[in-house]
């Protein structure tokens, strides 16, 4: 029974894989950095190593900010809804304007981003920062480590719910905008946007 079970359910009985050194490089980052700041968790980004140098993504960043200026033009409601996602984020603090002078030890990247439509809920749009957009073929996904998938596996969270007579399932609104970076690394986090 034990063999047919296993072989129905592999991902729960598998051992657990080892990690790899950038996997565990990324979790030591995570563990040794973590810290809670009275409001928010605040972590370092994972660089690979030697890999925080970024090419200038400036133009490519304007670039996109353009065509989504067109995009927005063409779609009144689009626009709205966007300006105001975006007004929200900066009014609970996930995202912050820019002042002073840029630091030039530190890395330095412009996120595009987009407005994304949820079809069952078109009343609520969602903004998507693009970290795999590349410049001179280098994207910001490529230069930060990926860490070990801590996810529980789909069949191991259904097997659970059949434990109790009630099930509770939860989830944190915009949970990765609550997390911040410190100060020293916001630059490489950086986005374009119109003032009004």
């Amino acid at each position: 029974m034990l063999l047919l079970y296993n072989r129905d359910f592999g991902d729960i009985a598998e051992d657990q894989v080892s990690m790899s050194r950038e996997d565990r490089a990324a979790l030591t980052v995570v563990t040794e950095t973590t810290r809670h700041n009275g409001t928010q968790f605040e972590v370092l980004l994972r660089w690979r190593t030697g890999s925080n140098r970024l090419p200038d993504n400036r133009d490519t960043a304007l670039h996109r900010l353009n065509y989504l200026k067109g995009r927005l033009k063409r779609n009144e409601q689009l626009k709205e809804a966007h300006f105001n996602a975006m007004k929200c984020k900066l009014e609970l603090g996930y995202i912050e304007r820019a002042m002073g002078e840029i630091e030039k030890e530190q890395p330095l990247w412009y996120l595009p981003h987009h407005p994304v439509i949820n079809h069952k809920k078109p009343q609520k749009i969602g903004v998507v920062f693009d970290f795999a957009a590349e410049c001179a073929g280098i994207a910001l996904n490529d230069r930060l480590l990926q860490g070990p998938d801590l996810t529980t596996p789909l069949i191991a969270v259904l097997c659970r719910f059949r434990l109790g007579s009630v099930a509770v399932d939860a989830g944190i609104e915009e949970m990765f905008m609550q997390v911040k970076v410190p100060e020293g690394q916001m630059d490489a986090l950086r986005l374009w946007w119109w003032p009004d």
